[in-house]
């Protein structure tokens, strides 16, 4: 009687151990395809060029803080 129910636990609790194993295994391949597709569309960055005369129209204080992080082309 006690073995057929440590027998039965044990069987359990390989198969459960499988589905963490295998789960596992195919989180790990999915992420991986994921990024591989996520880095293969990725577009080169083109920086931009400041220009100061879009600042024109905005109130004072915006145009000081970006005034403040970017240099305009006018140097």
């Amino acid at each position: 009687m006690w073995l057929k129910i440590i027998l039965s636990l044990f069987l359990v609790l390989i198969g459960w151990s499988g589905l963490v194993l295998y789960g596992r295994s195919q989180w790990r391949t999915d992420t991986l395809a994921l990024r591989e597709r996520l880095e293969s569309a990725r577009m080169p960055i083109q920086p931009n060029v400041f220009d100061g005369r879009e600042l024109e129209g905005l109130p004072e204080p915006v145009q000081r803080y970006f005034l403040g992080l970017y240099c305009t082309n006018d140097n």
